[in-house]
Order: structure tokens, then C-alpha cells, then sequence
């Protein structure tokens, strides 16, 4: 014999998820036009090493700009991380195989510098397009690094 009673389940109320993910913003076509210039900037620069994404930070005046920042700040942050890891393994490879680690090296720090061109590209082909996605592998995680940082509105001071 069994010990249970089979009884259909009743479902929970719940509340419906909000709509949306709120750090990927749906942008009105206003804040889009409002916010592209400076979000194609940031990621042109970005190819040549300029910052130019802390300009959105600092200002936070539109949701399409500051995503992007967002987003390129993240790619920034990256780069910092992979050259610096790079150059520790670089010195200790060289260090260890009397300067024949750097054969191994040097490609791998061009495939390094590819793939960032490549994630900067597809950043940059999102804001020309006016569409807030994250870059592959590290957009979501600046979602989540930096949903802390609002939107000011103009009246108030108060974040979005």
C-alpha cells in the first residue's frame, strides 16, 4: 500500500517577473538617438586604448549610453586583467625554458588581442544598431558588476 494520496497540485500564487532584465534596458527610440553618439565613441576609441567610456559614467544622462559604458568598461577591465595574467605567465614561461616560452607567447597574446578587437567590434555594431546586448563572454557579467550605477534624472539628481 502507498502512503500518500494523490492529489493534484495547486499552483502558487506569484507575482509575474518584472518585464524585462533591468541592466539591459529597453530604450526608447528617443534615448537611443540621445545616447548613440556617445556609445559608438566609446567603442572606437576603445580600439585605441582611449577611455572614453568614463565620460557616460560620469555623466549618466541617457540608458543607452551608460549600458554601453558599461559594457566597454567591462571589455577595459578584461583587457587589464588578460595582459596582466599574460605577462606573469610570459616572464615565468621565459624565466623557466631560457627565453623558448616566448614562441609559445607571443601567439597566444595575439589571439588574446583578436578576440578583444572581435568582442569591441560586436559592441560596436550593437549601439551603431541602436540594441542594448551583452558582449560574448563577459557582457552579463558587467550587468551585474555595475547594476548599481543609475541613470540621473535631471530635476531631481535621483537615479532612474
Amino acid at each position: 500500500m502507498t502512503d500518500f494520496i494523490d492529489v493534484p497540485a495547486t499552483p502558487h500564487p506569484t507575482k509575474p517577473p518584472p518585464p524585462g532584465n533591468p541592466e539591459r534596458p529597453d530604450c526608447t527610440p528617443a534615448e537611443v538617438a540621445a545616447g548613440k553618439v556617445m556609445a559608438v565613441v566609446s567603442y572606437a576609441l576603445n580600439y585605441v586604448g582611449v577611455p572614453f567610456f568614463a565620460v557616460p559614467l560620469l555623466v549618466r544622462s541617457d540608458r543607452f549610453s551608460l549600458y554601453h559604458a558599461k559594457q566597454c568598461l567591462m571589455l577595459w577591465l578584461t583587457a587589464v586583467a588578460l595582459g596582466v595574467a599574460w605577462k606573469v605567465v610570459t616572464i615565468s614561461l621565459a624565466f623557466l625554458t631560457c627565453g623558448l616560452g616566448l614562441i609559445v607567447a607571443v601567439p597566444v597574446l595575439w589571439a588574446i588581442i583578436i578576440a578583444l578587437w572581435i568582442v569591441n567590434t560586436v559592441g560596436l555594431v550593437h549601439a551603431v544598431n541602436g540594441r542594448c546586448r551583452p558582449h560574448p563572454l563577459v557582457g552579463t557579467r558587467a550587468e551585474r558588476w555595475f547594476s548599481g550605477i543609475k541613470v540621473f534624472t535631471p530635476s531631481t539628481g535621483a537615479p532612474l
